[in-house]
């Protein structure tokens, strides 16, 4: 029996166990978690009870007793904030464990990859950025590849409420933070044959006839590409990866961050920095704009967690034969009143690469470290989340 250490008992951690509970019956789930609420959730609505347990850790503080959780299974899943991801890595690799987490995070990505001699020493498969995107969609970009010559790759994917609101027309399925800094830090895209940089935000283009009707509108965001660039461009083919949402989002978001609402300086230093007669900087509090801004956007984006999430893979290359030939892949999930949207094509999708690191279906993975393009076969992946409920049509 296949025993899981899933590390954060968060919404996608759930999510991951319960595939792994439920459509891999030969396996046992141990969550971590560092709340007794979140643990005592997770008992209370297990599907299979007897075959879940959870642990009581804090996986910043108490490395002996987590190191003795994980020698005592067989992959490691790590549901946790990103920067927890490299020295989880390690505890994996030296206890002979394999590892796959939802990244998010290029540069942690690349640390985990520098330990491919370690992890290949140890015979196991370290596998970061198994989520949505990254992680389903740009291996969902690698379906043609053993029988195409590609010429470019374009990735276009969104959580967005099925019942927008306002101008924004958004609700948060995951960290404020994390979305801000998705939004503002610059991408990377492969054109050329070169990776160039370009800012978040920008490339702004309206987009219709996906898997749900109406139109979207486009634009670049940082970590949803992976490694993708840089492993494209040497072989001349572009890529890129684009945030899709409700027209005009866009826009606020920019209006938002032109007047200054996500600076990371105090308030009192930016006043003082330009004089206003209108305001006392000595009456300013110590917080920064951006502070504020995730305060109110965090009000304003409370999900009413009737979510769904839309994606498109194009590629766009030759055939065997030379001939122009054209790929796509429409994924399209909606909540189902257990989880959201995302918390499904999240959980579930990493939840499938630890099943394949386990040896639960039938390919079997390498050892070293990999991003999930790499490694993950996208038939599968698509097979396994269809029987989930996650829709995958692939064209032609």
């Amino acid at each position: 029996m296949a025993r899981f250490l899933v590390l954060g008992a968060g919404r996608q951690g759930v999510a991951c166990g319960t595939y792994l509970l439920e459509r891999q019956p030969d396996t046992q789930v141990v969550y971590g978690d560092v709340s007794p609420e979140r643990l005592g959730s997770v008992r209370d609505q297990a599907s299979h009870p007897q075959r879940v347990s959870t642990n009581l850790i804090d996986v910043g503080r108490n490395e002996q007793e987590l190191e003795a959780l994980i020698a005592d299974c067989d992959c490691v899943i790590s549901c946790v904030p990103f920067f927890f991801n490299e020295g989880l890595t390690r505890l994996a690799i030296r206890r002979g464990k394999h590892f796959c987490d939802l990244g998010g995070n290029v540069d942690t990505v690349r640390r985990q990859l520098a330990m491919a001699d370690a992890a290949r020493e140890a015979g196991v498969c370290v596998v970061p950025d198994c989520g949505l995107a990254p992680g389903t969609v740009n291996v969902l970009a690698e379906l043609w590849r053993d029988r195409w010559q590609y010429r470019s790759v374009k990735i276009l994917c969104g959580g967005l409420p099925q019942h927008p609101k306002g101008i924004l027309g958004y609700q948060a399925n995951f960290s404020i933070h994390g979305l801000l800094n998705e939004y503002l830090d610059d991408c990377q895209v492969a054109r050329g044959g070169q990776v160039l940089t370009i800012p978040g935000l920008s490339e702004l283009e309206r987009v219709s006839g996906l898997a749900v009707p109406g139109e979207f509108e486009a634009f670049a965001t940082s970590g949803g590409a992976s490694l993708g660039p840089e492993l494209y461009a040497p072989l001349g083919i572009d890529y890129e990866y684009k945030t899709l949402r409700y027209p005009g989002h866009r826009d606020a978001i920019m209006a938002m961050a032109e007047v200054g609402l996500f600076e990371q300086r105090p308030l009192r230093e930016l006043i003082e920095s330009q004089p206003c007669e209108a305001t006392a900087s000595a009456a300013l509090p110590e917080i920064c704009p951006r502070d504020m801004a995730v305060a109110l956007l965090e009000r304003a984006f409370a999900s009413d967690r009737q979510d769904l999430v839309i994606a498109r893979v194009e590629v766009q290359g030759t055939d065997e034969h030379g001939r122009p030939i054209e790929g796509r892949a429409d994924l399209l999930d909606r909540a189902d009143g257990r989880f959201t949207a995302m918390e499904r094509t999240t959980g579930f999708s990493v939840g499938v690469v630890a099943a394949f690191l386990a040896g639960l279906l039938p390919e079997k993975p390498p050892t070293g470290v990999y991003v999930p393009s790499q490694v993950m076969p996208a038939k599968r992946l698509i097979a396994e989340l269809n029987e989930v409920g996650v829709k995958i049509v692939v064209r032609p």
